[in-house]
């Protein structure tokens, strides 16, 4: 997971910091859809969120708070 991080990183010359993983369940318990999209390799978007913003916002919240952080160590 992290090598292609990096490799998406450093086309964007960007740094990798971290990632966020989003269960499935997750997903579907906000009432929205996965669509595998491959940009990169093995990503999804998540899709089917609603037009009104108040709404998205919530929606974002309750996945922000299921996802899981995971901080990049330094290379030792």
């Amino acid at each position: 997971m992290w090598r292609i991080g990096e490799a998406v990183a450093q086309t964007s010359q960007r740094v990798l910091h971290a990632r966020g993983d989003v269960l499935a369940k997750a997903v579907f318990t906000a009432e929205l859809e996965i669509r595998p999209d491959n940009k990169p390799k093995r990503h999804a978007a998540i899709v089917g969120w609603p037009e009104q913003k108040d709404r998205q916002m919530l929606l974002a919240q309750q996945l922000a708070v299921a996802a899981e952080l995971h901080e990049r160590t330094p290379a030792r």
